[in-house]
């Protein structure tokens, strides 16, 4: 490879890539560059013009008197209209120890949370007492404490796909163009156990992965619509995977909100305990963060979240930007998980907690893009089962270990194609050799064939095998960020608010 100033090589994998793009063809490696707010076309807004103190509503921080129904009154009130729900420095006490508060509740869009600050001198809002499950035969059935959500999830179908596409292409052909108009948002759905050759080739299917043997192969790709032309959609971001209308491909509409965000808040729970994984509802999920379902073009940022089993839980949601999210406190269960939805970007996040499961995505997720995000030696990377795919870890850090990718066994495996490790600093785990699709039996950690390139730090081998690509392992590569590359070469630069973002939380890092 050519030598690079740094003394890096530039990556085969990433030529190809820029030469596929040139002439309009299809690469190895997707494009990740769709992923954050507005996909990285614009900047994250400062939100709706009314502001609603909480202070208007009978808030009032570092009193010791619960500020639950307040908060939630401002909520509701901004949720009319749009607006701001503004909290000043202090603590708001929003689950307290003597009460029996409900989780905070947010179902309509372009309303924003912003407090004073994420620092020690900032809003903190603060979650003493935990919550049970809503079952108590389910040990992950316990509430989160901020839930986003619209009152409709329900899709309805539209119309089949009658044409084929290629995984990386912008068009899809349906039956009936009527249901369909520019802007309007979309699902692209799979359901077929037929389809399954067609994902895994002459690889084996367990008898014990019985989401696959009994309903087949799932996808759920949510899209955004530029324009229509005759029986042909044209698509704002690329598919991930290629749509072949021998199998049972259609077109859902994707109910969802949008414009909300979660910005310089403190959140402060109570985890105080010895984790062990699954033992109880309390170790599992007992203080759960915030939750998002069915949200598009929103964000989190600027965000401290200490002492939590569970940090965020994404659901269904797509264009979707967490920037400088710092999760700290006692070691609990889930750090950051996406699930489902297109394009959600988690960005310059730092778990010191070290949380049993890392960055996670899982159940049919696409396109969600882990950069610079940073976790401790002891911790790994978690695809929790039925159909996560086209993932990307860019630049980040952290332990890897067998054993931190989850999911019921029924959803095996846990990831399908298009996961990709660039530029990944190992820091800790105990193996020394790792195999993505072990032929002898096996229940966990099978990605199916991934691509490690620059993976590098505490000395690490791979079945080669069993990969999609292995490129420069224990050597970084150029370009040090994919996704960074990805979005120069789709824009012209790498976006100056991104930049900005990037400069902000380096900027934080050294004061710590």
């Amino acid at each position: 490879m050519p030598a690079c100033s740094d003394g890096r090589g530039e990556s085969a994998l990433w030529r190809e890539f820029v030469e596929a793009s040139e002439r309009g063809g299809s690469a190895t490696l997707p494009d990740y560059s769709y992923a954050g707010y507005d996909f990285m076309d614009s900047p994250i807004p400062a939100g709706p013009a009314r502001v609603f103190k909480v202070e208007e509503f009978g808030a009032k921080a570092d009193d010791g008197v619960s500020d639950r129904d307040a908060v939630q009154a401002a909520l509701d009130a901004a949720s009319k209209k749009g607006g701001v729900v503004l909290f000043q420095r202090g603590r708001y006490l929003l689950n307290t120890l003597d009460g029996e508060e409900a989780p905070l509740r947010l179902s309509q869009g372009n309303v924003v949370m912003r407090g004073a600050g994420s620092g020690e001198e900032g809003t903190h809002l603060v979650f003493e007492r935990h919550l049970e499950p809503e079952f108590p035969d389910r040990m992950y059935s316990t509430p989160f404490m901020l839930h986003v959500e619209p009152t409709n999830t329900q899709e309805r179908f539209l119309s089949k796909v009658v044409g084929k596409s290629e995984r990386g292409s912008f068009e899809l052909t349906v039956q009936d163009p009527s249901p369909f108009a520019a802007g309007d948002w979309i699902t692209l759905r799979l359901r077929d156990p037929k389809a399954v050759p067609a994902f895994f080739g002459d690889r084996p299917i367990r008898p014990e992965w019985k989401r696959l043997v009994s309903d087949g192969i799932g996808v759920s790709e949510r899209h955004q619509i530029v324009s229509v032309n005759g029986n042909t959609l044209r698509l704002r971001a690329p598919l991930q995977v290629t749509v072949d209308p021998q199998f049972g491909w259609s077109v859902q509409d994707y109910p969802a909100i949008e414009e909300v965000g979660i910005e310089q808040l403190r959140f402060v729970g109570g985890w105080k305990g010895d984790f062990v994984h699954h033992r109880s509802a309390l170790d599992d999920g007992g203080w759960s963060g915030i939750r998002l379902h069915s949200v598009r073009n929103g964000w989190i940022r600027d965000v401290v979240m200490n002492d939590w089993n569970y940090g965020i839980r994404m659901d269904d949601c797509s264009a979707f930007s967490v920037l400088r999210l710092r999760l700290g406190g006692t070691l609990g269960h889930h750090a950051v998980h996406a699930r489902g939805g297109y394009g959600v970007l988690f960005g310059l996040v730092a778990d010191t907690a070290g949380h049993f499961h890392g960055p996670g995505v899982g159940y049919m997720s696409a396109s969600t893009v882990f950069w610079r995000f940073e976790h401790t030696p002891k911790n790994s990377f978690d695809a929790h089962s039925t159909g996560p795919y086209a993932t990307l870890l860019d630049s980040c850090r952290g332990g890897w270990r067998y054993g931190r990718s989850g999911g019921p066994l029924v959803g095996m495996p846990n990831h399908l194609r298009g996961l990709t490790l660039w530029n990944f600093e190992r820091t800790g785990g105990e193996e020394t050799e790792f195999d993505f699709w072990r032929q002898e039996y096996n229940k966990r950690d099978l990605f199916l064939d991934a691509n490690i390139v620059g993976f590098h730090g505490k000395e690490t081998r791979f079945n080669e095998a069993n990969l999609g690509t292995l490129e420069s392992l224990g050597q970084p590569v150029q370009p040090e960020s994919l996704f960074e590359a990805q979005l120069s070469l789709r824009l012209g630069r790498v976006p100056a608010h991104l930049e900005k973002e990037l400069e902000l939380w380096q900027s934080a890092s050294s004061e710590n």
